[in-house]
């Protein structure tokens, strides 16, 4: 009697937790970084780094979302946790970092890591653990073509963005004579920029390289100011890019048609670097004015970057990135269900259609589309503020042909 009973209890036992492994509920999730009371995330940032104010603008827009959703209770009864990993944007760093959040830390998810070198050197590794990398601030083309599954992402590539430069300064600007000045990264974004001179019957004037965390431009500009183009492109962010166009106001070159660069230096930061030597600079708008919109979520946004961020920083497109792809992510794991997992968080983005998270473009995905957003606006800066000068257009949908 005794053993039947012991037997009895023995096979309940096993049947329950056979039942709890085939079924997991709340807190039985099968994916790392889900527990029942936490979805764990995280990211590889420059925090030790000359772009390093951007990782921290990053991490606290999107920490000023998490906390406001934590404080009604979280997704589900689960409170959202996110961690950061410098890798010093090294991108001989970054594995490091990837694989010690993914494999140590056991995160669920990457969101809103930054830098496109980095986001390179993670991308395999990711990919190869179907890691779900949302909205990394790393605009690049191999990230959108061809789609990888678990990349996302709201910001188009460098490549769409300066072949759309190149096609403008060709043919509203009437520019024949053009240089390109542009950081060490993968050299897609100056091929398609040479393709579309190419169809135009142009060649460059001429092309230089700089180095991360370079900051002496002198004999850059030097160069190209004796080559005299008409239109100069930078491919740059706002620290970099604010020393170059110093460097030539202080040698007192400027091309004819001026200065153009893509969204990363449509922010105040880079205004408040470049001082008057960015006047007339033009770039790509990609999110509202973060400063200056009266939409309600722009509103909502700086509200509480300030609650939580009393004085600290100056909202900007950094912050608004980081706290738009946090709603974004909240909004898919609401749709992935209360038992989550890396595949459910994927097919709920995909199934994402005309989603306006307030701070752009309304966001359309797909199995085939992991890049939200196409639309953008040519902005110049005038008198230290951007204006627009242009309607809303769209970035190409697909590149006019592939590079290898």
């Amino acid at each position: 009697m005794k053993r039947s009973l012991k037997q009895g209890l023995m096979i309940s036992l096993i049947l329950g937790l056979m039942f709890a492994v085939s079924f997991p509920g709340k807190g039985m999730a099968s994916d790392p970084g889900i527990t029942k009371d936490q979805i764990l995330v995280g990211a590889y940032e420059p925090y030790s780094s000359l772009v390093a104010g951007l990782a921290s603008q990053i991490e606290a827009g999107l920490m000023s979302y998490l906390n406001g959703i934590n404080e009604k209770g979280g997704i589900y009864g689960r409170k959202v946790k996110w961690m950061g990993e410098d890798d010093g944007y090294q991108p001989t760093k970054t594995l490091a970092a990837c694989k010690k959040l993914v494999e140590q830390e056991k995160i669920f998810a990457m969101l809103a890591a930054a830098g496109i070198p980095t986001t390179f050197a993670a991308l395999s590794y990711l990919e190869s653990r179907n890691v779900p990398q949302i909205c990394p601030y790393a605009p690049l083309i191999q990230f959108e073509e061809p789609v990888k599954r678990n990349l996302f992402t709201i910001t188009p590539s460098t490549e769409r963005q300066y072949y759309f430069i190149a096609d403008y300064g060709i043919k509203q600007l009437g520019a024949k004579k053009i240089c390109i000045i542009w950081q060490a990264q993968p050299r897609t974004h100056i091929d398609y920029m040479i393709y579309r001179l190419k169809q135009s019957g142009l060649t460059l004037v001429g092309e230089e390289e700089y180095k991360i965390g370079q900051t002496d431009f002198s004999a850059i500009v030097a160069k190209f100011k004796r080559l005299n183009p008409d239109f100069c492109i930078v491919v740059t962010i706002s620290v970099p890019g604010s020393l170059i166009l110093k460097e030539a106001q202080k040698q007192g070159w400027k091309p004819s048609l001026g200065f153009m660069s893509h969204s990363t230096i449509y922010d105040p930061e880079f205004i408040r670097l470049v001082g008057s030597a960015g006047e007339g600079v033009r770039t790509i708008q990609l999110m509202k004015p973060p400063t200056e919109s009266m939409d309600p979520e722009v509103v909502e946004f700086r509200e509480r970057l300030e609650k939580y961020y009393p004085k600290k920083y100056t909202p900007s497109l950094f912050s608004m990135h980081g706290y738009a792809s946090a709603k974004l992510f909240c909004e898919a794991m609401k749709k992935a269900g209360p038992d989550p997992t890396r595949e459910k968080l994927i097919t709920a983005i995909e199934s994402m259609t005309g989603v306006d998270i307030g701070f752009m473009r309304p966001l359309t995905f797909s199995p085939t589309q992991h890049l939200g957003v196409l639309f953008v606006r040519i902005n110049q800066l005038q008198n230290g503020k951007y204006i627009p000068i242009s309607d809303w257009v769209s970035l190409p949908e697909k590149m006019p042909y592939q590079i290898k």
